[in-house]
């Protein structure tokens, strides 16, 4: 259950040298200036500010829609290791026109009790207005640990 959110960048050719000197973070302002990215991730600004709600996740350019799309989750009752909050997570949709934002939460669903959790979007795997996010179940549950696959229909 992290806090915040910040955007980072990499020049594609030199994503794969896999190198922390080599990222940039967005400051705040046109994220289309130079002036917007700094090297140093502790002067990044947050996208989304929201204490205890945000586990692993990343943004999709959803191209149908012309948005970004992000899907914050949390534990309600805290951190995944305690006891019996692994079966209850909940997912905010969040969705923005770049990916600076600003991002607005437009909708929410709550898991139990399977506690799907680390949803992430299928930039590839996109129809129109239905998109499919891949998930992990419970995995005190044998029967609930497992890859999931939810298709979403999205609505304006």
């Amino acid at each position: 259950c992290g806090d915040d959110m910040v955007l980072g960048r990499v020049a594609r050719r030199k994503l794969a040298l896999l190198n922390g000197k080599d990222w940039e973070y967005y400051t705040g302002g046109d994220g289309m200036s130079a002036t917007a990215w700094t090297p140093k991730m502790a002067d990044a600004k947050h996208l989304l500010d929201v204490p205890l709600r945000f586990g692993m996740t990343g943004a999709v350019y959803l191209a149908a829609q012309r948005r970004y799309f992000m899907i914050g989750w949390y534990y309600p009752l805290g951190g995944g290791k305690m006891p019996g909050a692994g079966t209850h997570t909940v997912w905010d949709f969040y969705e923005a026109p770049r990916p600076w934002g600003p991002w607005t939460r437009v909708d929410s669903y709550d898991s139990t009790p399977s506690g799907l959790y680390t949803p992430e979007v299928c930039p590839k795997f996109q129809d129109g207005n239905r998109i499919y996010v891949v998930a992990a179940g419970y995995w005190e549950n044998k029967a609930l640990y497992r890859l999931t696959i939810v298709p979403l229909e999205l609505t304006t």
